[in-house]
């Protein structure tokens, strides 16, 4: 494990992106309301990688679709699709589980199910990741009964207003996919819009910090304006 140092970062504004799960938010200093509002999410796990020698032909994609289930949807934990790249003998492989599940769980999974694909013309499988990534906790969401009961009226409320998909209470912004979509587009059209909003709030016409942020990948992004 690596060392952590404490920063202290002064600023009149503060962007935030961290996915709002109570054991993300322990350090900060939540009313009893956003406890109970943030308690409610659930979410799944998604999770994407780039696996080499797979033996499969580079013409053929594959979509993991369920036999017997409604909707022939995909029975999780499992892949959804494992699709050729432009690069030869390199593919892209997105899973997916209902829950959060450790990564090396997740690739001996993909993998397993790389080796045991019977596919015509597939040649020898020894899958390995080039590259991995987990995006969790993804997807957050509430019981149908909390939408009913007015959960996003009052997680608005609680957090005070809201500037094109980012909420404000003070100094503090908040943004993330689940505010907006989880389509990547719409997260950081939401983002960065929003941000410039942000500055034309305080008078200020530059950013102190970074260039850019990551709204819908970002497991613990702070940055300040």
């Amino acid at each position: 494990m690596g060392s952590w140092e404490l920063t202290l970062l002064k600023s009149r504004k503060l962007l935030s992106t961290i996915p709002r799960k109570l054991d993300n938010l322990s350090e900060r200093d939540l009313s009893a309301e956003e406890v109970s509002l943030f308690g409610r999410f659930t979410n799944s796990g998604y999770y994407t990688g780039i696996p080499k020698n797979t033996g499969i032909p580079n013409n053929v994609s594959v979509s993991n679709i369920g036999a017997d289930t409604p909707y022939i949807l995909p029975l999780l934990a499992g892949i959804y699709t494992l699709n050729p790249t432009r690069v030869p003998g390199l593919w892209d492989v997105k899973y997916g589980s209902n829950s959060i599940l450790p990564d090396d769980v997740v690739k001996q999974q993909i993998i397993t199910d790389i080796k045991r694909l019977q596919i015509v013309g597939k040649g020898p499988s020894n899958p390995e990741f080039v590259v991995y990534s987990g995006h969790v906790p993804f997807q957050l969401s509430v019981p149908a009964q909390a939408v009913a009961d007015g959960f996003s009226k009052k997680r608005i409320r609680c957090r005070g207003r809201e500037i094109r998909g980012i909420q404000a209470l003070g100094g503090m912004f908040m943004t993330r996919a689940f505010f907006g979509s989880l389509r990547s587009i719409t997260a950081w059209n939401s983002g960065s819009y929003g941000c410039w909003e942000m500055l034309d709030f305080s008078g200020a016409h530059a950013w102190i910090g970074v260039d850019a942020f990551l709204v819908d990948c970002s497991l613990y992004g702070v940055f300040a304006c």
